[in-house]
């Protein structure tokens, strides 16, 4: 009886270590399977924000290609406004100062060149668009004031600064 017991206590040893194993192996069991959830969690989540910043910098590219095409055509206008200011000033009246011709001429290279301000004042409007609609709030206005002080220096020209 002796040796029953003493296997018995032997056993029902085992059988306690042997749970204790299994309760610990449960243990490690579950805390990788949520870090495995996590992982994949996380994983799914970074793959979300690269799509978005691929779709962020596609439309980015796009918006600064169209400020670009806008200032190129404000800066082809301002060429045009520049040769046409030019015109008017070299048109000399070959008879007397109240030629009709010379007035007529002088009168409608006015009106272009107005007509050709109040384009560049809609470029520059829709300009000031787009930078609202890349840099809002106060990167906005900060972007805004730079360029309007650009605009100044240009207008004072090249002999002022």
């Amino acid at each position: 009886m002796e040796s029953k017991d003493y296997f018995e206590d032997v056993l029902t040893r085992w059988e306690n270590q042997l749970r204790e194993c299994v309760d610990e192996f449960d243990k490690y069991s579950r805390a990788m399977s949520e870090l495995d959830c996590m992982l994949f969690s996380y994983v799914t989540k970074l793959q979300q924000c690269q799509q978005e910043q691929s779709e962020v910098e596609m439309k980015q590219q796009d918006i600064i290609n169209d400020v670009l095409r806008v200032e190129a055509k404000q800066k082809s206008m301002m060429d045009v406004i520049v040769a046409l200011q030019k015109r008017v000033e070299d048109i000399q009246p070959k008879e007397s100062d109240e030629d009709p011709t010379i007035e007529r001429k002088a009168r409608e290279a006015n009106s272009a060149i107005h007509e050709l301000e109040n384009c560049i004042i809609q470029l520059s409007e829709d300009l000031g668009k787009l930078e609202n609609e890349i840099y809002p709030g106060e990167l906005g206005e900060l972007i805004h004031s730079v360029h309007v002080h650009s605009k100044l220096i240009d207008q004072l020209g090249p002999d002022t600064y």
